[in-house]
């Protein structure tokens, strides 16, 4: 008996996916070799082996492709900062730091894209920054709701010890590939990002807001007098 074909219908969204999918992935092949600034849709269009026509019947422009690019890589962000779920409250140092080298291995293996979006994002702001922004609530919230859940913070001090943590990690990344910063031997680096997890993890000291606050106003009188 004949195999039956697929539908028409069937094989054209199959090919236009295929189209779509080969476009973001030149067009981050192009930001990555020359820059998201200096790539221009022919150049994309090159690289992906299709015409200017193509791209505009998928993306209205370059801000397009890389919000759609963003979306996928923030899916993929929640997913691995999930993985903090997998420490319990009883959790160890040593389990913290397994977690850390994975967290290392993920943004190792998705360095490029994340270099592609951060200069995307500080060359054409209004078009990506909402998303970009949308991307560090869902990060930040994983690990908020983490502090909250298992580690017993408050939502307050849980939503910016998250904001710092993922801060931290992204930034030190990026230093970390600039020219003439220097080297760090990988088990200090790991063992170094560990603590201040680990430190994060930890409720705050009982009266150190209030020490902190109270030695500003010292300083203020001081000031003054």
């Amino acid at each position: 008996m004949p195999r039956a074909r697929p539908p028409r219908d069937t094989l054209r969204a199959a090919q236009k996916e295929f189209a779509r999918q080969r476009l973001i992935e030149a067009a981050l092949e192009c930001f990555e070799e020359a820059g998201y600034a200096a790539t221009a849709i022919e150049d994309i269009t090159a690289a992906a082996g299709t015409s200017r026509a193509t791209f505009y019947v998928h993306f209205r422009n370059k801000a397009d492709v890389v919000r759609e690019a963003l979306v996928v890589q923030i899916e993929k962000s929640v997913a691995e900062y999930s993985r903090l779920y997998e420490l319990g409250p009883d959790t160890s140092w040593d389990d913290l730091r397994v977690f850390i080298v994975r967290l290392l291995g993920f943004w190792t293996e998705h360095r490029a894209v994340a270099n592609v979006l951060n200069e995307a994002v500080d060359v054409d702001p209004e078009h990506i920054a909402a998303t970009w922004s949308e991307g560090l609530i869902a990060t930040t919230s994983v690990i908020a709701r983490y502090l909250v859940d298992v580690r017993q913070l408050d939502e307050e001090t849980a939503r910016l010890r998250a904001m710092l943590l993922v801060a931290q990690f992204n930034r030190f990344l990026f230093f970390r590939k600039l020219p003439g910063i220097a080297s760090f031997d990988d088990d200090l680096v790991v063992d170094e990002l560990t603590d201040t997890w680990w430190r994060a993890f930890q409720p705050p000291v009982k009266g150190s807001r209030k020490a902190a606050g109270n030695g500003r106003s010292r300083r203020s009188r001081v000031a003054s007098s």
